[in-house]
Protein backbone atom coordinates (compact mmCIF):
# COMPACT_ATOMS: atom_id res chain seq x y z
CA UNK A 1 0.00 0.00 0.00
CA UNK A 2 1.19 3.50 -0.87
CA UNK A 3 1.70 6.21 1.57
CA UNK A 4 3.25 9.34 0.02
CA UNK A 5 4.63 9.82 -3.35
CA UNK A 6 7.31 12.45 -3.83
CA UNK A 7 8.01 14.35 -7.12
CA UNK A 8 10.38 17.26 -7.92
CA UNK A 9 10.47 18.06 -11.41
CA UNK A 10 8.39 15.20 -12.88
CA UNK A 11 6.43 16.68 -15.82
CA UNK A 12 4.53 19.12 -14.89
CA UNK A 13 5.28 18.97 -10.94
CA UNK A 14 8.07 21.12 -9.51
CA UNK A 15 7.25 20.05 -6.12
CA UNK A 16 4.50 17.96 -4.82
CA UNK A 17 3.83 15.30 -2.59
CA UNK A 18 0.61 12.85 -2.57
CA UNK A 19 -0.25 11.69 0.74
CA UNK A 20 -2.06 8.71 0.93
CA UNK A 21 -2.07 7.99 4.81
CA UNK A 22 -4.90 8.43 6.92
CA UNK A 23 -5.53 8.33 10.72
CA UNK A 24 -1.89 7.03 12.81
CA UNK A 25 -0.23 7.00 9.01
CA UNK A 26 -2.15 4.28 8.33
CA UNK A 27 -2.24 3.80 4.41
CA UNK A 28 -5.29 4.63 2.21
CA UNK A 29 -7.16 1.76 0.69
CA UNK A 30 -8.55 4.11 -2.20
CA UNK A 31 -8.29 7.34 -3.30
CA UNK A 32 -9.92 9.76 -6.31
CA UNK A 33 -7.96 12.29 -8.08
CA UNK A 34 -9.81 15.54 -9.49
CA UNK A 35 -8.07 17.96 -11.78
CA UNK A 36 -8.89 20.21 -14.62
CA UNK A 37 -7.32 18.94 -18.31
CA UNK A 38 -3.33 19.37 -18.39
CA UNK A 39 -3.20 19.39 -14.04
CA UNK A 40 -0.85 16.43 -13.79
CA UNK A 41 -3.46 13.88 -13.09
CA UNK A 42 -2.23 11.85 -15.67
CA UNK A 43 1.38 12.15 -14.63
CA UNK A 44 1.07 11.33 -11.25
CA UNK A 45 -0.60 8.24 -12.36
CA UNK A 46 2.96 7.50 -14.82
CA UNK A 47 5.12 8.53 -12.01
CA UNK A 48 3.90 5.20 -10.54
CA UNK A 49 4.38 3.55 -14.08
CA UNK A 50 8.14 4.70 -14.30
CA UNK A 51 9.01 3.16 -10.73
CA UNK A 52 7.66 -0.43 -12.68
CA UNK A 53 9.50 0.82 -15.30
CA UNK A 54 12.54 1.87 -13.94
CA UNK A 55 13.04 -1.61 -11.94
CA UNK A 56 11.85 -3.89 -14.01
CA UNK A 57 14.37 -2.83 -17.07
CA UNK A 58 17.57 -5.22 -16.31
CA UNK A 59 18.26 -7.51 -18.83
CA UNK A 60 16.06 -10.69 -18.63
CA UNK A 61 16.16 -14.31 -20.18
CA UNK A 62 13.72 -15.48 -22.10
CA UNK A 63 12.80 -19.06 -23.67
CA UNK A 64 12.63 -17.69 -27.43
CA UNK A 65 12.11 -14.67 -29.76
CA UNK A 66 8.63 -14.80 -30.03
CA UNK A 67 7.44 -12.57 -27.67
CA UNK A 68 10.20 -9.98 -28.03
CA UNK A 69 9.15 -6.51 -29.64
CA UNK A 70 12.11 -5.14 -31.53
CA UNK A 71 10.97 -1.52 -31.06
CA UNK A 72 11.11 -2.05 -27.23
CA UNK A 73 14.95 -3.47 -27.37
CA UNK A 74 18.43 -2.16 -27.40
CA UNK A 75 19.70 -5.49 -28.99
CA UNK A 76 19.16 -9.25 -28.02
CA UNK A 77 21.68 -11.73 -27.32
CA UNK A 78 22.15 -15.60 -26.57
CA UNK A 79 23.42 -16.26 -23.30
CA UNK A 80 23.68 -19.85 -21.81
CA UNK A 81 21.49 -21.31 -24.18
CA UNK A 82 18.69 -18.44 -23.16
CA UNK A 83 18.30 -15.35 -25.01
CA UNK A 84 18.93 -12.30 -23.32
CA UNK A 85 16.98 -9.06 -23.95
CA UNK A 86 18.81 -5.89 -23.08
CA UNK A 87 15.64 -3.54 -22.51
CA UNK A 88 16.32 0.18 -23.13
CA UNK A 89 18.35 2.54 -21.08
CA UNK A 90 16.53 3.86 -18.03
CA UNK A 91 17.21 7.41 -19.31
CA UNK A 92 14.73 6.79 -22.16
CA UNK A 93 12.03 6.55 -19.48
CA UNK A 94 13.42 9.24 -17.75
CA UNK A 95 14.61 11.64 -20.83
CA UNK A 96 10.39 11.66 -21.11
CA UNK A 97 9.35 12.60 -18.25
CA UNK A 98 12.30 15.59 -16.94
CA UNK A 99 9.95 18.96 -16.41
CA UNK A 100 10.91 21.01 -19.62
CA UNK A 101 13.93 23.38 -18.98
CA UNK A 102 14.56 21.82 -15.64
CA UNK A 103 17.70 23.44 -13.45
CA UNK A 104 17.67 20.45 -10.87
CA UNK A 105 17.75 16.98 -10.96
CA UNK A 106 15.02 14.74 -11.14
CA UNK A 107 13.84 13.24 -7.95
CA UNK A 108 11.21 10.67 -6.96
CA UNK A 109 10.60 9.00 -3.69
CA UNK A 110 8.09 6.29 -3.10
CA UNK A 111 6.69 5.39 0.48
CA UNK A 112 4.50 2.52 0.73
CA UNK A 113 4.04 -0.01 3.31
CA UNK A 114 5.13 -4.11 2.95
CA UNK A 115 4.48 -7.26 5.53
CA UNK A 116 3.13 -3.99 7.90
CA UNK A 117 6.48 -2.15 7.43
CA UNK A 118 7.39 0.90 5.64
CA UNK A 119 9.80 0.70 3.07
CA UNK A 120 11.55 3.77 1.02
CA UNK A 121 12.36 3.88 -2.65
CA UNK A 122 14.26 7.10 -4.34
CA UNK A 123 15.75 7.83 -7.44
CA UNK A 124 17.07 11.38 -8.87
CA UNK A 125 17.84 11.65 -12.69
CA UNK A 126 19.89 14.86 -14.05
CA UNK A 127 18.27 17.50 -15.46
CA UNK A 128 19.91 17.22 -18.75
CA UNK A 129 19.86 13.66 -20.64
CA UNK A 130 18.02 11.67 -17.99
CA UNK A 131 21.04 10.09 -16.55
CA UNK A 132 20.31 8.10 -13.07
CA UNK A 133 22.58 9.92 -10.73
CA UNK A 134 21.75 8.00 -7.35
CA UNK A 135 19.95 5.66 -5.79
CA UNK A 136 18.76 4.67 -2.37
CA UNK A 137 16.22 2.09 -0.65
CA UNK A 138 15.26 2.18 3.06
CA UNK A 139 12.96 -0.15 4.74
CA UNK A 140 11.71 -0.34 8.80
CA UNK A 141 13.07 -3.40 10.56
CA UNK A 142 11.17 -5.59 12.80
CA UNK A 143 12.79 -3.39 15.82
CA UNK A 144 10.61 0.23 14.38
CA UNK A 145 14.34 0.99 13.23
CA UNK A 146 14.90 2.60 9.72
CA UNK A 147 16.93 0.38 7.79
CA UNK A 148 18.87 1.28 4.84
CA UNK A 149 19.75 -1.11 2.58
CA UNK A 150 21.99 0.12 -0.07
CA UNK A 151 22.69 3.41 -1.66
CA UNK A 152 24.50 4.54 -5.00
CA UNK A 153 25.66 7.31 -6.19
CA UNK A 154 27.52 7.87 -9.59
CA UNK A 155 31.09 9.45 -9.08
CA UNK A 156 33.34 10.51 -12.09
CA UNK A 157 31.49 7.68 -14.49
CA UNK A 158 31.17 4.94 -12.16
CA UNK A 159 28.64 3.95 -9.55
CA UNK A 160 30.00 4.25 -5.56
CA UNK A 161 27.65 1.59 -3.85
CA UNK A 162 27.28 1.01 -0.46
CA UNK A 163 25.29 -1.83 1.23
CA UNK A 164 24.30 -2.47 4.76
CA UNK A 165 26.22 -5.51 5.49
CA UNK A 166 23.59 -6.33 8.06
CA UNK A 167 20.82 -6.89 5.71
CA UNK A 168 23.04 -7.43 2.88
CA UNK A 169 25.59 -9.88 4.01
CA UNK A 170 28.86 -10.32 2.01
CA UNK A 171 28.56 -13.08 -0.62
CA UNK A 172 28.77 -14.83 -3.94
CA UNK A 173 25.48 -13.45 -4.79
CA UNK A 174 26.81 -9.70 -3.36
CA UNK A 175 29.87 -9.82 -5.39
CA UNK A 176 27.82 -10.76 -8.27
CA UNK A 177 24.91 -7.53 -7.91
CA UNK A 178 28.25 -5.57 -7.68
CA UNK A 179 29.93 -6.68 -10.74
CA UNK A 180 26.74 -6.01 -12.67
CA UNK A 181 26.24 -2.53 -11.22
CA UNK A 182 29.68 -1.48 -12.39
CA UNK A 183 28.88 -2.49 -15.44
CA UNK A 184 24.98 -1.44 -15.99
CA UNK A 185 24.15 1.07 -13.27
CA UNK A 186 23.39 4.32 -14.66
CA UNK A 187 21.88 2.74 -17.27
CA UNK A 188 19.91 0.26 -15.33
CA UNK A 189 18.67 0.57 -11.62
CA UNK A 190 20.41 -1.07 -9.38
CA UNK A 191 17.36 -2.75 -8.10
CA UNK A 192 16.58 -3.75 -11.16
CA UNK A 193 19.80 -5.69 -10.90
CA UNK A 194 18.93 -7.15 -7.35
CA UNK A 195 15.35 -8.22 -8.96
CA UNK A 196 16.62 -9.76 -11.80
CA UNK A 197 19.05 -11.80 -9.48
CA UNK A 198 16.53 -12.63 -7.15
CA UNK A 199 14.33 -13.99 -9.61
CA UNK A 200 17.07 -15.56 -12.43
CA UNK A 201 19.73 -16.79 -10.11
CA UNK A 202 19.00 -16.82 -6.40
CA UNK A 203 15.99 -16.44 -5.18
CA UNK A 204 16.35 -19.32 -2.60
CA UNK A 205 19.43 -17.87 -1.14
CA UNK A 206 18.03 -14.14 -0.98
CA UNK A 207 14.78 -15.59 0.34
CA UNK A 208 16.82 -17.07 3.86
CA UNK A 209 18.96 -14.53 4.36
CA UNK A 210 17.38 -11.19 3.23
CA UNK A 211 13.74 -12.27 3.87
CA UNK A 212 12.67 -8.08 4.27
CA UNK A 213 14.34 -7.49 1.05
CA UNK A 214 12.64 -9.75 -1.03
CA UNK A 215 9.20 -8.92 0.26
CA UNK A 216 10.04 -5.33 -1.00
CA UNK A 217 11.72 -6.64 -4.47
CA UNK A 218 8.02 -8.85 -4.91
CA UNK A 219 6.26 -6.04 -4.23
CA UNK A 220 7.41 -3.96 -6.76
CA UNK A 221 7.36 -6.73 -9.23
CA UNK A 222 3.54 -6.91 -8.49
CA UNK A 223 2.96 -3.11 -8.49
CA UNK A 224 -0.21 -2.02 -10.83
CA UNK A 225 0.21 -5.13 -12.22
CA UNK A 226 -2.94 -6.77 -13.39
CA UNK A 227 -1.83 -10.08 -12.17
CA UNK A 228 -4.55 -11.17 -9.47
CA UNK A 229 -2.33 -13.88 -8.39
CA UNK A 230 -5.38 -16.13 -10.19
CA UNK A 231 -3.98 -18.78 -12.48
CA UNK A 232 0.12 -17.78 -11.81
CA UNK A 233 1.79 -16.88 -14.60
CA UNK A 234 -0.55 -18.11 -17.33
CA UNK A 235 -3.00 -16.42 -15.67
CA UNK A 236 -1.39 -13.20 -15.45
CA UNK A 237 -0.92 -13.30 -19.24
CA UNK A 238 -4.70 -13.83 -20.27
CA UNK A 239 -5.28 -11.18 -17.64
CA UNK A 240 -3.06 -8.61 -18.96
CA UNK A 241 -4.72 -9.78 -22.62
CA UNK A 242 -8.51 -10.34 -22.08
CA UNK A 243 -9.77 -9.73 -25.11
CA UNK A 244 -7.22 -11.63 -27.26
CA UNK A 245 -4.07 -13.80 -27.27
CA UNK A 246 -2.22 -16.68 -26.80
CA UNK A 247 -2.06 -19.82 -24.69
CA UNK A 248 -0.18 -23.26 -24.33
CA UNK A 249 -3.30 -26.30 -24.77
CA UNK A 250 -2.66 -27.58 -21.42
CA UNK A 251 -3.80 -23.80 -20.00
CA UNK A 252 -7.17 -24.24 -20.86
CA UNK A 253 -8.60 -24.85 -16.92
CA UNK A 254 -7.02 -21.26 -16.60
CA UNK A 255 -8.65 -19.73 -19.91
CA UNK A 256 -12.01 -21.13 -18.61
CA UNK A 257 -11.69 -20.15 -15.26
CA UNK A 258 -10.94 -16.58 -16.00
CA UNK A 259 -13.87 -16.71 -18.51
CA UNK A 260 -16.68 -17.69 -15.86
CA UNK A 261 -15.29 -14.70 -13.48
CA UNK A 262 -15.51 -12.19 -16.22
CA UNK A 263 -19.07 -13.04 -17.24
CA UNK A 264 -19.86 -13.06 -13.94
CA UNK A 265 -19.15 -9.52 -14.12
CA UNK A 266 -19.86 -8.16 -17.03
CA UNK A 267 -23.12 -9.49 -17.07
CA UNK A 268 -23.74 -7.92 -14.06
CA UNK A 269 -23.20 -4.47 -14.99
CA UNK A 270 -24.26 -4.59 -18.69
CA UNK A 271 -27.90 -5.56 -18.56
CA UNK A 272 -28.11 -6.62 -22.43
CA UNK A 273 -25.49 -9.08 -22.07
CA UNK A 274 -26.47 -13.01 -22.11
CA UNK A 275 -22.96 -14.01 -21.50
CA UNK A 276 -19.11 -13.42 -22.03
CA UNK A 277 -16.87 -15.80 -23.27
CA UNK A 278 -13.71 -17.00 -25.68
CA UNK A 279 -13.69 -18.51 -29.20
CA UNK A 280 -10.61 -20.95 -29.10
CA UNK A 281 -8.53 -22.04 -32.09
CA UNK A 282 -5.54 -24.79 -31.84
CA UNK A 283 -2.85 -24.25 -33.64
CA UNK A 284 -0.12 -27.72 -35.02
CA UNK A 285 2.19 -26.10 -32.50
CA UNK A 286 -0.18 -26.57 -29.83
CA UNK A 287 -0.82 -23.14 -29.11
CA UNK A 288 -4.16 -22.07 -28.36
CA UNK A 289 -5.50 -18.74 -30.26
CA UNK A 290 -8.33 -16.82 -27.63
CA UNK A 291 -10.69 -13.95 -29.00
CA UNK A 292 -13.14 -12.64 -26.30
CA UNK A 293 -17.03 -12.57 -27.31
CA UNK A 294 -20.33 -11.17 -26.47
CA UNK A 295 -23.86 -12.72 -26.85
CA UNK A 296 -25.86 -9.33 -26.99
CA UNK A 297 -29.58 -9.12 -27.02
CA UNK A 298 -30.09 -7.03 -30.18
CA UNK A 299 -33.31 -6.22 -31.29
CA UNK A 300 -35.17 -9.20 -30.30
CA UNK A 301 -33.03 -11.86 -30.33
CA UNK A 302 -29.39 -12.99 -28.74
CA UNK A 303 -26.69 -11.91 -31.20
CA UNK A 304 -22.57 -12.67 -30.71
CA UNK A 305 -20.90 -9.28 -31.42
CA UNK A 306 -16.75 -9.96 -30.73
CA UNK A 307 -14.91 -7.50 -29.08
CA UNK A 308 -13.56 -5.30 -31.66
CA UNK A 309 -17.08 -4.84 -32.86
CA UNK A 310 -18.68 -3.80 -29.30
CA UNK A 311 -18.38 -0.44 -27.58
CA UNK A 312 -15.11 1.62 -26.64
CA UNK A 313 -16.97 1.41 -22.99
CA UNK A 314 -17.73 -2.14 -23.12
CA UNK A 315 -14.13 -2.67 -23.84
CA UNK A 316 -13.03 -0.50 -21.07
CA UNK A 317 -15.08 -2.16 -18.86
CA UNK A 318 -13.85 -5.73 -19.78
CA UNK A 319 -9.87 -3.65 -19.52
CA UNK A 320 -10.09 -2.56 -15.87
CA UNK A 321 -12.04 -6.11 -14.44
CA UNK A 322 -8.48 -7.17 -14.01
CA UNK A 323 -7.21 -4.32 -11.89
CA UNK A 324 -10.44 -4.39 -9.97
CA UNK A 325 -9.78 -8.29 -9.39
CA UNK A 326 -6.87 -7.66 -8.79
CA UNK A 327 -7.40 -5.16 -5.86
CA UNK A 328 -10.03 -7.72 -4.58
CA UNK A 329 -6.84 -10.11 -3.87
CA UNK A 330 -4.80 -7.53 -2.03
CA UNK A 331 -3.29 -5.92 -4.90
CA UNK A 332 -2.43 -2.52 -5.61
CA UNK A 333 -3.95 -0.52 -8.87
CA UNK A 334 -3.13 2.61 -10.06
CA UNK A 335 -5.69 3.60 -13.10
CA UNK A 336 -5.73 6.71 -15.10
CA UNK A 337 -9.79 7.90 -16.27
CA UNK A 338 -11.10 5.28 -14.99
CA UNK A 339 -14.17 6.57 -16.18
CA UNK A 340 -13.70 7.45 -19.92
CA UNK A 341 -16.44 5.83 -22.05
CA UNK A 342 -18.14 4.94 -19.06
CA UNK A 343 -21.69 6.29 -18.28
CA UNK A 344 -21.27 8.05 -15.27
CA UNK A 345 -24.03 6.72 -13.01
CA UNK A 346 -22.95 3.19 -14.30
CA UNK A 347 -19.33 4.11 -12.87
CA UNK A 348 -20.85 5.76 -9.78
CA UNK A 349 -22.94 2.89 -8.63
CA UNK A 350 -19.71 -0.08 -9.47
CA UNK A 351 -17.25 2.05 -7.71
CA UNK A 352 -19.28 2.42 -4.40
CA UNK A 353 -20.30 -1.37 -4.76
CA UNK A 354 -16.74 -2.99 -5.15
CA UNK A 355 -14.91 -0.51 -2.65
CA UNK A 356 -16.12 -2.69 0.56
CA UNK A 357 -14.51 -6.23 -1.41
CA UNK A 358 -11.28 -4.26 -2.29
CA UNK A 359 -8.56 -5.77 0.18
CA UNK A 360 -5.41 -3.66 -1.39
CA UNK A 361 -5.47 -0.29 -2.67
CA UNK A 362 -7.08 1.59 -5.52
CA UNK A 363 -6.11 4.94 -6.86
CA UNK A 364 -7.80 6.45 -9.99
CA UNK A 365 -8.09 9.64 -11.83
CA UNK A 366 -11.38 10.71 -13.33
CA UNK A 367 -13.85 13.30 -14.06
CA UNK A 368 -17.20 11.89 -12.89
CA UNK A 369 -17.94 14.56 -10.36
CA UNK A 370 -21.05 12.32 -9.18
CA UNK A 371 -19.07 10.12 -7.70
CA UNK A 372 -17.79 12.67 -4.99
CA UNK A 373 -21.37 12.24 -3.42
CA UNK A 374 -20.43 9.28 -2.18
CA UNK A 375 -16.61 9.68 -1.50
CA UNK A 376 -15.24 9.91 1.77
CA UNK A 377 -13.67 13.82 1.58
CA UNK A 378 -10.20 12.53 3.00
CA UNK A 379 -9.96 9.87 -0.20
CA UNK A 380 -11.42 12.85 -2.40
CA UNK A 381 -7.92 14.58 -3.93
CA UNK A 382 -8.30 17.78 -6.15
CA UNK A 383 -4.96 19.06 -8.00
CA UNK A 384 -4.99 23.02 -7.89
CA UNK A 385 -3.23 25.08 -10.10
CA UNK A 386 -1.95 28.42 -8.88
CA UNK A 387 -1.63 31.79 -11.16
CA UNK A 388 2.02 30.64 -12.19
CA UNK A 389 1.64 27.03 -12.49
CA UNK A 390 2.46 25.56 -9.25
CA UNK A 391 0.99 22.36 -8.34
CA UNK A 392 -0.29 20.58 -5.54
CA UNK A 393 -2.47 18.04 -4.29
CA UNK A 394 -4.79 17.85 -1.22
CA UNK A 395 -7.61 16.36 -0.38
CA UNK A 396 -11.13 17.83 0.33
CA UNK A 397 -11.08 17.71 4.25
CA UNK A 398 -7.98 20.30 4.14
CA UNK A 399 -9.23 22.04 1.32
CA UNK A 400 -12.72 23.24 3.22
CA UNK A 401 -14.17 22.19 6.11
CA UNK A 402 -17.00 19.43 5.07
CA UNK A 403 -18.99 16.25 6.22
CA UNK A 404 -19.88 13.05 4.21
CA UNK A 405 -23.65 14.74 3.58
CA UNK A 406 -22.16 17.68 2.57
CA UNK A 407 -22.77 18.52 -1.53
CA UNK A 408 -18.98 18.40 -2.29
CA UNK A 409 -20.31 17.65 -5.45
CA UNK A 410 -21.63 21.01 -6.10
CA UNK A 411 -19.09 22.69 -3.99
CA UNK A 412 -16.95 21.51 -6.75
CA UNK A 413 -18.66 22.38 -9.90
CA UNK A 414 -18.68 25.96 -8.36
CA UNK A 415 -15.08 26.48 -8.32
CA UNK A 416 -15.70 26.49 -4.24
CA UNK A 417 -12.81 23.81 -3.96
CA UNK A 418 -10.43 24.56 -6.87
CA UNK A 419 -9.38 22.36 -9.62
CA UNK A 420 -11.88 23.43 -12.34
CA UNK A 421 -11.26 24.60 -15.60
CA UNK A 422 -12.34 28.35 -16.38
CA UNK A 423 -12.49 29.47 -19.87
CA UNK A 424 -12.71 32.93 -21.37
CA UNK A 425 -15.94 33.37 -23.64
CA UNK A 426 -15.14 31.20 -27.38
CA UNK A 427 -16.85 33.61 -30.18
CA UNK A 428 -16.69 31.18 -32.94
CA UNK A 429 -18.27 33.41 -35.38
CA UNK A 430 -15.57 35.42 -34.68
CA UNK A 431 -13.11 33.13 -35.22
CA UNK A 432 -14.70 31.64 -38.46
CA UNK A 433 -14.68 35.56 -39.92
CA UNK A 434 -11.16 35.35 -39.01
CA UNK A 435 -9.91 32.56 -40.92
CA UNK A 436 -11.45 33.68 -43.80
CA UNK A 437 -10.02 36.52 -44.02
CA UNK A 438 -6.68 35.13 -43.02
CA UNK A 439 -7.57 32.81 -46.27
CA UNK A 440 -8.48 35.26 -48.52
Amino acid sequence: MFKTIELRNYRVFDHVVFDLTGPRDSALDYAVVYGRNASGKTALINSVEFLKAATISFPILMDSLEAINPSDMDRVFVENGGIRVVAKDISVFARSNVMKQAESPMSMRYRFEVDGRDAEYAMDFSPDGGRLVSERLRYVSPKARTVEYYSVEGRDGSPLVSFNDRVFPKSEFREWVESQAEQWWGRQTLLSIIMYGALIRNRPYMEREMPCLMKVVDYIDQLNSTMSGFGGEVGGRIEASPMHGWIGTEDMRVLEAFESALDRFMTRVDPDLESVGYETWESESGRVEYTLFFDRRIAGRIRRVRYMDESSGVRKLVSLFPRLLGCANGRVAFIDEMDTGIHDKLMRDLFMQILPDMRGQLIVTTHNTSLMEGLDPRKAFIIEVDMDGVRSINPISDIARTRRNNNNRDRYMRGDLGGVPHISYVDMENIAEHLREDLD
